[in-house]
């Protein structure tokens, strides 16, 4: 309803934006080019956390002791930390700070979280949640801005992003269908969470790959 009442508004424009030749915007092939190999992994493992927590967050904490209620309010509390991460990555790149420590941070929040959640204590549930909230949306926010970040064209940019978001959610599609066979076959979620940690961690190392000061054929940024 927003985008029909701003085309209505503001009336559509004819001309196309034309990308002028900048070192380094020659052909890429971004499925030649190990930096959005990266970045691809780098989404996909945030968004396999993602979806795998969303579809079973409220389920791991009742098997850790929570009611359901509470439970269930964990998986809330991992849901809504989305709008308050984007505004702070966001308010924070726009003051000067540096995008690879902040991807790193973003990153080992979620090892942190899943590490609550595995092994530290029920009564900071809502802080473990908390933190793979915030770490989840300010990958997926980075993740959005460096594929403008480190592209020299438009064009690039959206075969970056098309390149990557397809790798990504192929990847996140196995989260919630993995996790819950790995839940039947084993009767709990230790194994399960387990392997989560190992692939955040994974992930930590390339958030820091992905993050550097580098354009997507190598040269520096």
């Amino acid at each position: 309803m927003l985008w029909v009442f701003l085309r209505l508004r503001l009336g559509s424009s004819s001309h196309q934006v034309v990308d002028l030749p900048t070192p380094g915007s020659s052909e890429i092939s971004m499925w030649r080019t190990p930096f959005a190999w990266q970045i691809a992994v780098f989404m996909g493992l945030q968004s396999l956390l993602f979806y795998t927590v969303a579809s079973f967050l409220p389920s791991i904490w009742v098997s850790q002791g929570l009611s359901a209620i509470k439970a269930g309010q964990m998986g809330s509390v991992f849901q809504f930390m989305a709008p308050f991460s984007i505004l702070i990555i966001t308010w924070l790149i726009n003051r000067g700070r540096p995008i690879q420590a902040l991807t790193v941070v973003a990153a080992s929040l979620n090892v942190i979280g899943i590490l609550g959640v595995s092994y530290f204590s029920t009564d900071l549930a809502w802080l473990w949640s908390g933190l793979m909230g915030i770490g989840c949306s300010a990958i997926f926010t980075l993740c959005m801005m460096l594929f403008s970040l480190r592209t020299y064209t438009t064009n690039q940019s959206s075969e970056l992003s098309g390149m990557a978001q397809f790798v990504g959610y192929l990847i996140a599609f196995f989260g919630p269908l993995g996790t819950g066979w790995l839940h039947e076959a084993t009767g709990n979620w230790d194994l399960p969470l387990f392997i989560m940690l190992i692939l955040m961690i994974i992930n930590v190392v390339i958030a820091w790959m992905v993050s550097r000061p580098v354009m997507v054929d190598g040269r520096p940024a």
